[in-house]
């Protein structure tokens, strides 16, 4: 079953996602919002408010935002993962929603 969903969550993702895949984004840490920019797309801005929750695992750190989806950020990518962390810690705690870790977590 593993194999089976993972083709088939492949297959969707390729499918829907195509535009987005591969889009290089810097992100900064403004006062009380996340700037995302992209040469090819433009600048967006999201209020720490609009936050739902914020979760890491071993390799991610994932934002879900309440009216646009989730936002996933490699670690790998990230040149001081511990200052993130720290800072993502930060904005949960100052905007009271909750920062999920589980650097063990698997797909099973």
């Amino acid at each position: 079953m593993k194999r089976y969903y993972q083709r088939v969550f492949k297959k969707y993702v390729n499918e829907n996602f195509k535009d987005r895949a591969g889009i290089v984004l810097s992100i900064a840490f403004k006062e009380n919002a996340l700037e995302i920019v992209s040469e090819n797309i433009g600048k967006s801005e999201f209020n720490f408010s609009s936050f739902k929750n914020i979760s890491e695992i071993e390799n991610y750190f994932f934002i879900d935002v309440k009216a646009s989806g989730n936002f996933m950020i490699p670690k790998a990518k990230i040149n001081n993962v511990e200052a993130v962390k720290n800072k993502l810690k930060t904005i949960a705690e100052k905007q009271g929603i909750e920062f999920i870790s589980e650097l063990d977590w698997k797909w099973k």
